[in-house]
């Protein structure tokens, strides 16, 4: 089993993990491709008769209307909504069992229940979609004014760029992975806009900028003053 959907260029760098980040407020969907011991594909596995279950039904529940079952020839996608919260969930499809009526409509048979048991497990992390936090800020510089944009949620696995301009140094950049946060230390005067892509999640690329300035002159305003019973 396989989650199925379309893949950015930055994407095809995903880091490989035991449990697959999804997001929590589309449909999944999922595409199952059989093969024997040598793995060759099957072409046609609509015989088998197959079983869902999963690991926590308020987090991936498997029941109509909630999930679809399609089945085309060599090819079976499950559809299923999520939970929109968070958590980890593992779904498993297995099958020992043939449809009888199929086996019977094309004027064949087979042993039932046939050994050993077909089976395949997914474990999935349900997550939100990243975002920058701030989008857009002023940063007055100073060479102890450090600045932080943070990325919440998401898969944790991002990739992070930032453009300076003008050419000239603006700022310092650096991506803390572990904290999920990218530094920015003024050294002169223009804007850094720092790019974020999620590397497991499906979605837009997300953009913050920060706009480093110089008070260039202070205005103070005075307003009279009045004593009271003096």
């Amino acid at each position: 089993m396989v989650p199925a959907y379309t893949l950015s260029q930055l994407m095809r760098f995903r880091p490989l993990c035991e449990i697959f980040p999804v997001l929590n407020n589309q449909l999944l969907v999922l595409e199952v491709i059989v093969y024997d011991k040598e793995r060759h594909r099957f072409d046609n596995f609509s015989s088998l008769h197959w079983k869902w279950s999963s690991s926590d039904s308020s987090l991936l529940p498997l029941n109509p209307p909630n999930s679809q079952w399609r089945h085309y020839g060599n090819r079976a996608v499950l559809s299923t909504g999520l939970s929109r919260t968070t958590g980890s969930v593992s779904v498993t499809l297995s099958s020992n069992t043939h449809q009888i009526e199929v086996l019977e409509a094309a004027g064949t048979s087979f042993q039932d229940p046939y050994s050993p048991t077909v089976e395949s497990s997914l474990s999935l992390l349900l997550k939100y979609r990243a975002v920058l936090d701030p989008e857009s800020a002023l940063v007055y510089n100073h060479p102890n004014n450090r600045f932080i944009v943070s990325i919440l949620h998401g898969s944790s696995f991002f990739y992070v760029d930032h453009v300076i301009k003008p050419r000239p140094p603006v700022a310092d950049v650096e991506y803390i992975k572990d904290s999920h946060q990218i530094n920015i230390l003024p050294v002169g005067e223009g804007h850094v806009l720092i790019s974020v892509k999620d590397l497991c999640l499906p979605g837009d690329l997300l953009s913050s900028v920060i706009h480093i300035s110089t008070i260039h002159f202070i205005r103070v305003r005075a307003p009279d003053k009045f004593f009271f019973k003096k």
